[in-house]
């Protein structure tokens, strides 16, 4: 707990502006080698804890930002990919959300996505390889 609570402060330091969101997420295996998923969010209808993938995504799929676009940190523990793809899958369709850490095995369409959001954000670079992004004549 304290690990993620460090995580989220270092990866979305306080501004000035008010309307910048964050959400962390947490996905761990309980005693009974259940999934648990725990929310930490700055809006308090968002959080919870130890609940189940299924009872997460819908808070991820409804999630909004205010004005600017949400921040979401995911930290996994000894749970496989496929057990919480879907909470990985809502932060990729819902707009609002960028997914800024993950901590765990990545699908490979997270980069894709993240390597689109780039594209569309700077329409004039070339962000096939964001490390190499180079601007580009229109």
């Amino acid at each position: 707990m304290r690990m993620l609570t460090l995580l989220i402060c270092l990866a979305f330091p306080a501004t000035s502006q008010a309307e910048l969101r964050a959400i962390g997420v947490l996905v761990t295996k309980d005693n009974q080698a259940q999934t648990r998923v725990s929310i930490f969010s700055d809006v308090q209808e968002e959080n919870k804890a130890n609940g189940t993938v299924k009872d997460t995504v819908p808070i991820l799929r409804n999630a909004e930002g205010w004005g600017s676009i949400v921040k979401v940190g995911l930290v996994v523990r000894d749970v496989p990919l496929a057990e919480y793809l879907p909470l990985i899958t809502e932060i990729s369709k819902n707009s609002a959300l960028e997914l800024v850490f993950l901590e765990g095995e990545k699908p490979s369409f997270v980069h894709d996505n993240i390597r689109r959001r780039i594209e569309a954000a700077n329409g004039h670079l070339k962000a096939s390889d964001p490390a190499t992004a180079k601007a580009t004549d229109k």
